[in-house]
């Protein structure tokens, strides 16, 4: 009986594990979108008025530029 007891709970251990693990990843990667995101928005915002208008942007656009959901319209 008592192998069966130890058997469990090494199993619930690595899922604990696997779970926290996961969940760590997870926020690595969000930290890394969040840099990426803060990097794009920084430059785009040294951008004057004559540049943002050679691109054909403006600074309401900033926030989908930087987070990669920007489409521009067909004129």
């Amino acid at each position: 009986m008592t192998s069966i007891a130890i058997n469990t709970m090494t199993r619930g251990s690595a899922s604990v594990r696997s779970f926290f693990g996961r969940m760590v990843d997870s926020i690595r990667e969000a930290n890394e979108q969040r840099r990426a995101y803060d990097a794009v928005m920084s430059e785009l915002q040294r951008l004057d008025d004559k540049e943002m208008h050679g691109l054909g942007i403006s600074r309401a656009d900033f926030h989908d530029i930087a987070s990669g959901n920007f489409k521009r319209s067909v004129r």
